[in-house]
């Protein structure tokens, strides 16, 4: 949730945003990032609340890379699945436990098996959720907010 609130805040201040993802500095985040991409393979770190600095580190180093992409080839994925991001942020819990659970039936141990499955089948299952959502109008309704119906004006006598 803080990172809503966080999200919110940097909306209002979107030119300080852009030219701070757009410094050079951003750079000295790649050795933090990596670092905690191998520790969390090779340690099975378990993520919470105490990561939340280096989750918000990966954050930003991945804006400044989005942007970075912007004008290339990939930027178009990588747009689309912004466009339709309340998809993937509502969905991807679900997937990420569904995996866990069918892989810790199967007796899958490895923690970077598993999280890499983990996040390739909520990436996979996010795509699909968000190409069902645009070709079925009860799918659209799990990710919206329902319009307001007009109110009934009721007469009274007089």
């Amino acid at each position: 949730m803080s990172f809503f609130f966080l999200g919110a805040y940097a909306s209002h201040r979107s030119i300080y945003l852009i030219k701070f993802l757009a410094s050079r500095w951003i750079w000295l985040l790649a050795p933090i990032v990596i670092g905690t991409s191998i520790a969390t393979a090779m340690y099975e770190l378990k993520f919470g609340p105490n990561w939340t600095a280096l989750s918000f580190a990966g954050v930003i180093f991945f804006s400044a890379m989005a942007q970075r992409i912007e004008n290339t080839g990939i930027s178009a994925v990588v747009i689309w699945v912004g466009q339709r991001s309340i998809v993937f942020y509502v969905s991807h819990a679900i997937f990420i436990v569904l995996t866990y659970d069918v892989l810790s039936y199967l007796g899958v141990t490895s923690y970077a098996a598993a999280a890499s499955a983990a996040i390739s089948f909520a990436l996979l299952g996010g795509c699909a959720l968000a190409v069902w959502k645009e070709i079925w109008k009860l799918a659209s309704w799990l990710f919206s907010l329902p319009g307001l119906r007009p109110r009934l004006q009721t007469v009274r006598p007089t």
